[in-house]
């Protein structure tokens, strides 16, 4: 038998990326996705509020843009990282009621499943839902009543009920980038996870920063018009 001949390491490579080119490339790009993931998790400021919308209409670009601005002149540095951050996630789903309406149903079952994992287990801990939605996370209890988080002075004269209250029926809805989100979303927040049944990643003193943002959220003003 005559002896294989040898490659150089140059025919090698050839050889090498004549057969695996395609998935030379794929995990390449896998590769850079990972690497531009890792650095923007490691460059990304932590948020001192954590808040999530999830129902049937969505905001622009510009309106989460001027929400999370809102938020962020309202509250304090609570992480004195020097920012102020608000981390804003937002769902566009529809409630089973709306279902006979024209809709992506993959991109409706991917929004709901985030839903479940964020009201489980996840960052959010102040919530602007659907009347829908308000109610599954009642159901599934993981809601703080207005009257924990609240003082007297503080409570709005209309809530929707003791848990959550309209945007409509807040100054709030008066603010940019809240004034883009449907009347009817409920603004509520979760229990403290001294309270909680379902355990979740926050501590403490994360969710008194986002308790304290709620009560200014609750509480804010709008500035009345100039005569």
């Amino acid at each position: 038998m005559e002896a294989k001949e040898k490659l150089s390491v140059k025919e090698w490579f050839e050889h090498i990326w004549y057969y695996y080119k395609w998935l030379i490339i794929l995990g390449g790009l896998v590769v850079i996705f990972l690497v531009i993931a890792f650095f923007q998790l490691i460059l990304k400021p932590d948020a001192d509020v954590h808040i999530m919308y999830i129902g049937k209409g969505s905001i622009s670009v510009k309106g989460v843009n001027d929400l999370t601005k809102t938020v962020e002149s309202l509250i304090d540095d609570y992480n004195n990282d020097g920012k102020k951050v608000c981390d804003y996630i937002d769902l566009t789903a529809l409630a089973e009621e709306e279902s006979g309406e024209v809709f992506n149903a993959d991109f409706n079952a991917a929004a709901i499943a985030r839903f479940e994992v964020e009201i489980r287990s996840g960052d959010s801990v102040i919530f602007l839902m659907n009347e829908y939605y308000f109610k599954e996370a009642m159901e599934i209890g993981v809601l703080a009543k207005l009257s924990d988080v609240l003082d007297s002075t503080a409570m709005p004269e209309k809530t929707y009920n003791e848990y959550g209250v309209y945007l409509k029926d807040l100054d709030l809805y008066k603010a940019p980038g809240f004034n883009s989100l449907p009347a009817n979303t409920i603004l509520c927040i979760r229990r403290s996870p001294e309270n909680d049944t379902i355990k979740y990643n926050r501590t403490m003193e994360v969710y008194t920063a986002n308790k304290l943002c709620f009560q200014k959220l609750i509480t804010y003003k709008a500035d009345s018009p100039s005569s």
